[in-house]
């Protein structure tokens, strides 16, 4: 099968990359959000 390239499971310490990876569709790959967002 096909392997993602970079990093598989991603921790979100300010909001604006949680707010990115979800508009492309990568929210699965978040498995934490810092409180301080």
């Amino acid at each position: 099968g096909l392997r993602r390239m970079g990093p598989q499971r991603i921790v979100c310490l300010t909001e604006e990359p949680t707010e990115v990876l979800y508009a492309i569709g990568e929210q699965d790959r978040i498995v934490g959000i810092s409180g301080f967002t």
